[in-house]
Protein backbone atom coordinates (compact mmCIF):
# COMPACT_ATOMS: atom_id res chain seq x y z
CA UNK A 1 0.00 0.00 0.00
CA UNK A 2 2.84 2.26 0.53
CA UNK A 3 4.05 1.72 -3.28
CA UNK A 4 3.66 4.47 -5.15
CA UNK A 5 0.35 4.32 -7.96
CA UNK A 6 1.80 6.40 -10.43
CA UNK A 7 5.27 7.87 -11.67
CA UNK A 8 6.59 4.25 -11.45
CA UNK A 9 9.63 5.82 -13.59
CA UNK A 10 11.04 8.33 -10.93
CA UNK A 11 10.54 5.78 -8.33
CA UNK A 12 12.88 3.15 -10.55
CA UNK A 13 15.54 6.13 -11.36
CA UNK A 14 15.95 6.51 -7.82
CA UNK A 15 16.60 3.37 -6.93
CA UNK A 16 18.74 1.69 -9.64
CA UNK A 17 22.59 2.27 -9.44
CA UNK A 18 24.15 5.40 -11.22
CA UNK A 19 26.54 4.83 -14.19
CA UNK A 20 29.28 5.62 -11.47
CA UNK A 21 28.61 3.32 -9.25
CA UNK A 22 28.52 0.17 -11.97
CA UNK A 23 31.19 0.95 -14.86
CA UNK A 24 34.83 1.90 -14.63
CA UNK A 25 38.57 1.70 -15.74
CA UNK A 26 36.79 2.52 -19.67
CA UNK A 27 39.27 2.27 -21.94
CA UNK A 28 38.15 3.30 -26.00
CA UNK A 29 40.49 2.56 -28.80
CA UNK A 30 43.27 1.96 -26.28
CA UNK A 31 43.15 4.96 -24.20
CA UNK A 32 41.61 6.04 -20.76
CA UNK A 33 38.04 7.09 -21.33
CA UNK A 34 35.69 8.56 -19.36
CA UNK A 35 33.05 5.60 -18.96
CA UNK A 36 29.29 7.57 -18.02
CA UNK A 37 30.71 10.34 -21.16
CA UNK A 38 29.69 7.18 -23.27
CA UNK A 39 27.65 5.15 -21.40
CA UNK A 40 23.79 6.45 -21.35
CA UNK A 41 21.16 5.15 -19.23
CA UNK A 42 18.22 3.32 -21.47
CA UNK A 43 14.88 1.92 -20.73
CA UNK A 44 14.24 -1.11 -22.71
CA UNK A 45 12.23 -4.34 -22.62
CA UNK A 46 14.77 -6.31 -21.16
CA UNK A 47 15.37 -3.66 -17.96
CA UNK A 48 16.83 -0.74 -17.41
CA UNK A 49 20.81 -0.36 -19.34
CA UNK A 50 23.45 1.43 -19.74
CA UNK A 51 23.97 1.56 -23.75
CA UNK A 52 27.27 2.80 -25.57
CA UNK A 53 26.55 4.48 -28.94
CA UNK A 54 22.93 4.31 -28.58
CA UNK A 55 20.81 7.08 -30.33
CA UNK A 56 18.04 6.09 -28.03
CA UNK A 57 20.14 6.35 -24.49
CA UNK A 58 19.01 9.06 -22.32
CA UNK A 59 21.09 12.01 -21.87
CA UNK A 60 20.94 12.59 -18.20
CA UNK A 61 20.46 9.63 -15.31
CA UNK A 62 17.76 11.82 -13.75
CA UNK A 63 15.16 13.74 -15.76
CA UNK A 64 16.44 13.25 -18.97
CA UNK A 65 12.92 13.13 -20.14
CA UNK A 66 11.56 10.37 -22.47
CA UNK A 67 12.05 11.27 -25.78
CA UNK A 68 14.89 9.03 -26.47
CA UNK A 69 16.03 10.12 -29.61
CA UNK A 70 19.06 12.68 -28.83
CA UNK A 71 19.52 15.80 -30.73
CA UNK A 72 23.60 15.76 -29.40
CA UNK A 73 24.11 12.13 -30.31
CA UNK A 74 27.24 11.90 -31.83
CA UNK A 75 28.57 8.28 -32.99
CA UNK A 76 31.88 7.22 -31.73
CA UNK A 77 33.56 5.90 -34.83
CA UNK A 78 36.70 3.44 -35.40
CA UNK A 79 39.48 3.88 -38.43
CA UNK A 80 41.77 1.91 -39.34
CA UNK A 81 44.24 3.38 -38.59
CA UNK A 82 43.18 3.37 -34.39
CA UNK A 83 45.40 1.64 -32.13
CA UNK A 84 43.10 -0.67 -31.08
CA UNK A 85 38.94 -1.29 -32.49
CA UNK A 86 37.41 -1.98 -28.82
CA UNK A 87 36.35 -1.03 -25.86
CA UNK A 88 37.53 -2.05 -22.39
CA UNK A 89 35.19 -1.76 -19.59
CA UNK A 90 35.02 -3.01 -15.98
CA UNK A 91 32.29 -3.14 -13.70
CA UNK A 92 31.30 -4.06 -9.80
CA UNK A 93 29.20 -7.35 -8.84
CA UNK A 94 29.69 -9.40 -11.69
CA UNK A 95 30.13 -12.62 -10.36
CA UNK A 96 27.02 -12.06 -8.34
CA UNK A 97 24.73 -10.21 -10.65
CA UNK A 98 26.24 -11.43 -14.42
CA UNK A 99 26.28 -8.93 -17.19
CA UNK A 100 24.22 -9.74 -20.60
CA UNK A 101 26.28 -7.87 -23.62
CA UNK A 102 24.27 -6.87 -26.02
CA UNK A 103 26.18 -5.93 -29.87
CA UNK A 104 23.66 -4.06 -32.23
CA UNK A 105 23.42 -0.99 -34.51
CA UNK A 106 22.92 2.66 -33.40
CA UNK A 107 19.63 3.01 -34.59
CA UNK A 108 18.31 -0.54 -32.96
CA UNK A 109 16.00 -0.40 -29.76
CA UNK A 110 16.94 -3.04 -27.54
CA UNK A 111 14.29 -4.98 -26.95
CA UNK A 112 13.27 -8.87 -26.45
CA UNK A 113 13.54 -10.02 -29.79
CA UNK A 114 17.46 -9.34 -29.19
CA UNK A 115 19.54 -12.48 -27.45
CA UNK A 116 22.64 -11.13 -26.10
CA UNK A 117 26.19 -12.14 -27.37
CA UNK A 118 27.23 -13.29 -24.25
CA UNK A 119 26.29 -13.60 -20.60
CA UNK A 120 29.53 -12.04 -18.98
CA UNK A 121 30.90 -13.63 -15.48
CA UNK A 122 34.33 -12.91 -15.97
CA UNK A 123 35.41 -16.00 -16.98
CA UNK A 124 35.75 -14.19 -20.54
CA UNK A 125 38.42 -10.77 -20.49
CA UNK A 126 37.79 -10.30 -24.57
CA UNK A 127 34.57 -10.86 -27.30
CA UNK A 128 35.32 -10.31 -30.64
CA UNK A 129 32.80 -9.51 -33.28
CA UNK A 130 32.35 -9.17 -37.16
CA UNK A 131 30.22 -6.83 -39.07
CA UNK A 132 27.95 -7.81 -41.76
CA UNK A 133 26.03 -5.22 -43.46
CA UNK A 134 23.23 -5.39 -46.14
CA UNK A 135 22.24 -2.84 -48.22
CA UNK A 136 19.53 -2.53 -51.00
CA UNK A 137 19.62 -0.95 -54.04
CA UNK A 138 17.41 1.72 -54.90
CA UNK A 139 15.78 0.20 -57.89
CA UNK A 140 14.73 -2.89 -55.53
CA UNK A 141 11.93 -0.68 -54.83
CA UNK A 142 9.89 -1.36 -57.78
CA UNK A 143 9.05 -4.74 -55.96
CA UNK A 144 6.80 -4.46 -53.25
CA UNK A 145 7.73 -5.17 -49.27
CA UNK A 146 6.12 -8.72 -49.53
CA UNK A 147 8.48 -9.85 -52.64
CA UNK A 148 11.65 -8.45 -51.06
CA UNK A 149 10.82 -8.83 -47.38
CA UNK A 150 12.92 -5.93 -46.34
CA UNK A 151 11.64 -2.34 -45.57
CA UNK A 152 13.45 1.01 -46.56
CA UNK A 153 14.21 3.11 -43.48
CA UNK A 154 11.81 6.12 -45.00
CA UNK A 155 9.49 3.74 -46.30
CA UNK A 156 7.30 3.01 -43.55
CA UNK A 157 6.60 5.56 -40.72
CA UNK A 158 6.63 4.59 -37.38
CA UNK A 159 5.63 6.09 -33.78
CA UNK A 160 8.62 4.80 -32.25
CA UNK A 161 11.40 5.84 -34.12
CA UNK A 162 12.13 8.21 -36.82
CA UNK A 163 13.54 5.63 -39.23
CA UNK A 164 12.67 1.95 -39.71
CA UNK A 165 14.07 -1.14 -38.16
CA UNK A 166 13.00 -4.44 -37.47
CA UNK A 167 13.28 -4.01 -33.22
CA UNK A 168 11.41 -0.29 -34.00
CA UNK A 169 8.42 -2.08 -35.69
CA UNK A 170 8.18 -4.86 -33.01
CA UNK A 171 8.24 -2.62 -29.84
CA UNK A 172 5.29 -0.34 -31.61
CA UNK A 173 3.20 -3.92 -31.97
CA UNK A 174 3.52 -4.59 -28.89
CA UNK A 175 2.63 -1.58 -27.70
CA UNK A 176 -0.12 -1.27 -29.67
CA UNK A 177 -1.07 -4.67 -28.52
CA UNK A 178 -0.87 -3.99 -24.53
CA UNK A 179 -2.78 -0.99 -25.34
CA UNK A 180 -5.15 -2.83 -26.71
CA UNK A 181 -5.36 -4.94 -24.05
CA UNK A 182 -4.83 -3.28 -20.97
CA UNK A 183 -5.47 0.31 -22.43
CA UNK A 184 -1.85 1.02 -21.09
CA UNK A 185 1.87 0.64 -21.75
CA UNK A 186 4.64 0.01 -19.52
CA UNK A 187 6.59 2.88 -18.42
CA UNK A 188 9.88 1.55 -19.82
CA UNK A 189 8.31 2.54 -23.56
CA UNK A 190 9.15 5.97 -24.92
CA UNK A 191 6.35 8.29 -24.49
CA UNK A 192 4.25 8.34 -27.50
CA UNK A 193 0.92 10.71 -27.67
CA UNK A 194 -2.49 8.51 -27.39
CA UNK A 195 -0.74 5.66 -25.05
CA UNK A 196 -0.93 6.28 -21.35
CA UNK A 197 1.79 4.81 -18.83
CA UNK A 198 0.38 2.13 -17.01
CA UNK A 199 -0.01 2.40 -13.11
CA UNK A 200 -0.02 -0.11 -10.80
CA UNK A 201 -2.97 -2.34 -11.32
CA UNK A 202 -2.32 -1.46 -15.40
CA UNK A 203 1.24 -3.59 -14.98
CA UNK A 204 -0.58 -6.26 -13.44
CA UNK A 205 -2.56 -6.65 -16.61
CA UNK A 206 0.37 -6.36 -18.51
CA UNK A 207 2.14 -9.48 -16.13
CA UNK A 208 -1.04 -11.14 -16.99
CA UNK A 209 -0.49 -10.98 -20.94
CA UNK A 210 3.18 -11.45 -20.86
CA UNK A 211 3.23 -14.65 -22.53
CA UNK A 212 1.32 -13.00 -25.52
CA UNK A 213 2.92 -9.69 -25.84
CA UNK A 214 6.37 -11.39 -25.97
CA UNK A 215 6.05 -14.40 -28.12
CA UNK A 216 1.95 -14.53 -29.01
CA UNK A 217 1.81 -11.91 -31.45
CA UNK A 218 2.17 -11.68 -35.25
CA UNK A 219 3.33 -8.63 -36.56
CA UNK A 220 4.14 -7.82 -39.30
CA UNK A 221 7.18 -6.55 -39.63
CA UNK A 222 10.37 -7.18 -42.22
CA UNK A 223 14.02 -6.20 -41.55
CA UNK A 224 14.97 -3.38 -42.97
CA UNK A 225 16.34 -3.22 -46.04
CA UNK A 226 19.69 -1.19 -44.19
CA UNK A 227 20.58 -3.80 -42.22
CA UNK A 228 23.48 -4.79 -40.15
CA UNK A 229 23.96 -8.29 -38.26
CA UNK A 230 26.78 -8.08 -35.32
CA UNK A 231 28.40 -12.01 -34.91
CA UNK A 232 30.85 -13.00 -32.04
CA UNK A 233 33.92 -14.62 -33.41
CA UNK A 234 35.86 -14.60 -30.84
CA UNK A 235 35.99 -15.65 -27.28
CA UNK A 236 39.16 -15.39 -25.21
CA UNK A 237 38.82 -17.00 -21.45
CA UNK A 238 40.76 -15.00 -18.56
CA UNK A 239 43.82 -16.85 -17.04
CA UNK A 240 42.36 -16.57 -12.95
CA UNK A 241 42.16 -13.50 -12.22
CA UNK A 242 39.01 -12.15 -10.77
CA UNK A 243 39.24 -9.10 -10.65
CA UNK A 244 39.87 -8.96 -15.09
CA UNK A 245 38.33 -6.70 -17.25
CA UNK A 246 36.27 -7.09 -20.61
CA UNK A 247 37.63 -5.96 -23.79
CA UNK A 248 34.86 -5.88 -26.46
CA UNK A 249 35.87 -5.09 -30.52
CA UNK A 250 36.13 -5.83 -33.82
CA UNK A 251 38.03 -9.14 -34.73
CA UNK A 252 39.46 -7.19 -38.04
CA UNK A 253 39.04 -5.33 -40.61
CA UNK A 254 37.27 -3.96 -43.26
CA UNK A 255 33.72 -5.40 -42.40
CA UNK A 256 31.79 -7.87 -45.08
CA UNK A 257 29.29 -6.00 -46.86
CA UNK A 258 26.55 -7.51 -48.84
CA UNK A 259 24.05 -5.93 -51.81
CA UNK A 260 20.63 -6.53 -52.28
CA UNK A 261 20.21 -5.80 -55.95
CA UNK A 262 17.74 -7.00 -59.13
CA UNK A 263 19.94 -9.14 -61.49
CA UNK A 264 16.68 -10.17 -63.59
CA UNK A 265 14.02 -6.86 -64.20
CA UNK A 266 10.92 -6.83 -66.45
CA UNK A 267 13.16 -5.01 -69.44
CA UNK A 268 15.34 -8.32 -68.67
CA UNK A 269 12.45 -10.67 -69.41
CA UNK A 270 10.99 -8.87 -72.70
CA UNK A 271 14.69 -8.62 -74.00
CA UNK A 272 14.71 -12.32 -72.98
CA UNK A 273 11.24 -13.11 -74.59
CA UNK A 274 12.06 -11.63 -77.46
CA UNK A 275 15.83 -13.51 -77.94
CA UNK A 276 13.69 -16.78 -78.10
CA UNK A 277 11.37 -15.93 -80.55
CA UNK A 278 13.82 -14.77 -82.77
CA UNK A 279 15.81 -17.98 -82.01
CA UNK A 280 12.81 -20.34 -83.03
CA UNK A 281 10.07 -18.24 -85.14
CA UNK A 282 12.23 -15.21 -86.36
CA UNK A 283 10.39 -13.13 -84.65
CA UNK A 284 11.50 -10.07 -83.68
CA UNK A 285 10.33 -6.57 -81.67
CA UNK A 286 10.57 -4.79 -84.77
CA UNK A 287 8.44 -7.53 -86.79
CA UNK A 288 5.75 -7.08 -84.05
CA UNK A 289 5.65 -3.09 -84.79
CA UNK A 290 5.68 -4.16 -88.30
CA UNK A 291 2.57 -5.87 -88.05
CA UNK A 292 0.66 -3.26 -86.24
CA UNK A 293 1.33 -0.62 -88.31
CA UNK A 294 0.09 -3.05 -91.89
CA UNK A 295 -3.04 -3.58 -89.63
CA UNK A 296 -3.61 -0.10 -88.54
CA UNK A 297 -1.28 2.88 -89.92
CA UNK A 298 -1.04 1.85 -93.38
CA UNK A 299 -4.73 0.28 -94.04
CA UNK A 300 -5.82 3.89 -93.04
CA UNK A 301 -3.35 5.70 -95.61
CA UNK A 302 -4.60 3.39 -98.06
CA UNK A 303 -8.15 4.65 -97.32
CA UNK A 304 -7.61 7.92 -97.73
CA UNK A 305 -5.20 7.70 -100.87
CA UNK A 306 -8.09 5.76 -102.30
CA UNK A 307 -10.72 7.38 -101.07
CA UNK A 308 -12.29 9.00 -104.01
CA UNK A 309 -12.05 5.13 -106.05
CA UNK A 310 -13.97 3.90 -103.39
CA UNK A 311 -16.50 6.40 -103.50
CA UNK A 312 -16.82 5.57 -107.30
CA UNK A 313 -17.72 2.58 -106.05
Amino acid sequence: NSLPKTNLEELLLEVVSSCQDVIFDCEWKGVPYNCCEGFKPIFTENGFCYSFNSKHSMNNFIGAGRNYEREDFELHLIYETDQKWSIVIDMNSVEENNVRVYIHDADEIPSVDMAPQHIWKRRIKQIFFSSKQTYTTKEVKQLSIKQRHCVFPDEIKLETDSIYTYSACMVECRMKEARRLCGCVPFFYKHIDGFTYCDLKGLGCIAKNKKILQKGLNCPCELSCMNTVYEVEKLTEGVGVEDEPLEIGFVSWPMVRYKREILFGWVDLLVSFGGIAGLFLGFSLLSGVEIIYYFTMRACCMVYRNKDELLQL
